[in-house]
């Protein structure tokens, strides 16, 4: 703890056994008052099972202006007494602590809580108490809430089952001013019904949740936003068709066949809908006229249907990741995109014909950021030439990319954020120097270069507005010395 003499009062990332020693720092009560506190399990500590923070939560008591408070994955297995004495927490997540057990009474006297994120922590057999005590607090500040249950899925260490308790249909009538609510893996049955009781949500994420019948019959008509991914869905729930306020709409991972009450939804600006068994493009999109962020990832047998979208005046984002070349051929029709993400996707047979196949999006030219992360390209794409406006480039984890460098060249004067890590590089290309106006470059897992002759270091020279050099697990043992001009005006994390 060498010359750390005072603690950022933004965020302070720590693991939990460094915890106790930080809180001795809080000196100054302007800086308690401002500090957003997170403690999460060292990746060095292994299994989370093992790691014991009681001992050291029980020092942040005397923070009584602490507001906020992230112990995600740290282990919990009982919440000490000191958290009574957070009078002044807004956020607290206690997500991810599967053996946590007791102590959710010290969570009563938190009455200027408003976000509470309490996801897989905990058996199934506790969280009928768990419930009990929190709907017996006076959290009427509490805006949102986060539950999510252990189930099969999450099977203990003994492999015994774990079968989720129903949530108590009293619980969520407790707290009619929460704006957002989280339900994530509760089997059917397991959920409230109805929800209508929650006159002032705005945002409910039902995932990977077993739908009984009547469950979504009075859902809040002033939702803005939902999701129910992963619920085993094969046709769109007609009751949808009421939420005429949804402007963001999350169906991933739902087989679904037939979209009929999606037409009815003309607010809507974000939809997802992404999953192996959507073979077509639903028509339904085309009514969507407020429409600007699609996300189809996963929709791996989509063999048409992207043309359609043209109807589609506004929508600037695309995200259309892990899926088969047959229909991105066709993305060039959608001129006013300026953010597409092609990210697992491959053309052709391995690396073969991935540049034709990325010729349609040369017609992009409102193209800002672009996503090529994981693709399977041999080289950079001749199109790329012709995204005059693109500011953002990834190509991470493209390990056949050897050639085609070129092409970047006609980007130096726009180009600002470029990531090649864990790419097949051994040596820098010349062409990077003309990469003028780039700010962000990560290379980063790419070990070939520091054992390569020439690796080409001096081509980031020329590189003046550079401000982020990542070089993280190069196996570099010191800096390059070619690198040291621009190490005396940046900050390069090798």
């Amino acid at each position: 703890m060498a010359g750390f003499s005072r603690p950022s009062p933004s965020l302070l990332s720590l693991p939990g056994e460094l915890l106790a020693a930080v809180a001795s720092l809080l000196d100054d009560p302007a800086d308690r008052a401002r500090l957003e506190l997170t403690c999460r399990a060292a990746a060095a500590a292994g299994n989370a099972r093992g790691l014991s923070m009681g001992p050291h939560l029980d020092a942040i008591g005397i923070h009584t202006t602490l507001t906020r408070l992230e112990l995600r994955k740290c282990g919990l297995v009982s919440l000490p007494a000191a958290f009574s004495g957070l009078s002044a927490l807004c956020h607290l997540d206690l997500s991810s602590n599967e053996d946590l057990k007791h102590g959710w009474e010290h969570l009563a006297c938190l009455a200027a809580l408003t976000r509470l994120d309490m996801s897989f922590s905990g058996p199934p057999a506790a969280v009928p108490r768990q419930c009990r005590l929190l709907g017996s607090a006076s959290f009427t500040r509490l805006r949102s809430l986060s539950l999510g249950i252990l189930t099969d899925d999450h099977a203990s260490e003994e492999g015994e089952r774990l079968n989720p308790a129903p949530l108590p249909r009293d619980f969520l009538p407790r707290f009619p001013q929460l704006s957002s609510l989280e339900l994530t893996e509760w089997e059917r049955g397991a959920l409230p019904s109805p929800l209508s009781s929650l006159t002032a949500l705005r945002s409910l994420s039902l995932d990977v949740c077993g739908l009984a019948e009547g469950t979504l019959d009075h859902l809040p008509r002033q939702l803005t936003s939902l999701t129910l991914s992963a619920c085993g869905l094969r046709h769109m729930p007609g009751q949808l068709s009421r939420l005429t306020s949804l402007r963001s709409l999350n169906m991933r991972l739902n087989d679904i066949a037939s979209w009929g009450p999606l037409a009815s939804l003309g607010s809507l600006t974000n939809f997802s809908f992404g999953s192996l068994g959507i073979t077509s493009t639903p028509t339904e999109l085309c009514a969507l006229s407020a429409l600007q962020e699609l996300d189809m990832s996963s929709a791996w047998n989509l063999s048409s249907g992207i043309s359609q979208l043209s109807c589609c005046g506004r929508l600037t984002r695309l995200q259309a990741d892990y899926c088969n070349s047959k229909p991105i051929e066709e993305v060039g029709t959608l001129s006013s995109l300026r953010v597409l993400s092609l990210k697992g996707s491959c053309w052709g047979s391995g690396y073969t014909n991935n540049a034709a196949g990325l010729l349609a999006i040369s017609g992009l030219h409102h193209l800002e950021e672009l996503n090529l992360a994981q693709a399977c390209l041999a080289q950079v794409p001749p199109a790329i030439a012709a995204l005059s406006r693109l500011t953002c480039l990834d190509m991470s984890w493209t390990r056949g990319l050897v050639s085609g460098w070129q092409h970047l060249a006609g980007l130096g004067s726009r180009l600002v954020s470029l990531d090649l890590s864990s790419s097949a590089l051994a040596t820098i290309p010349p062409e990077m120097s003309c990469l003028i106006a780039l700010q962000r470059l990560r290379l980063d897992e790419m070990p070939a270069l520091s054992r390569s002759t020439a690796p080409g270091w001096q081509h980031l020279l020329p590189l003046t507005r550079l401000v982020h050099l990542s070089l993280l697990q190069c196996d570099l043992v010191r800096l390059p010395p070619e690198l040291a001009p621009l190490h005396e005006r940046m900050r390069i994390r090798f």
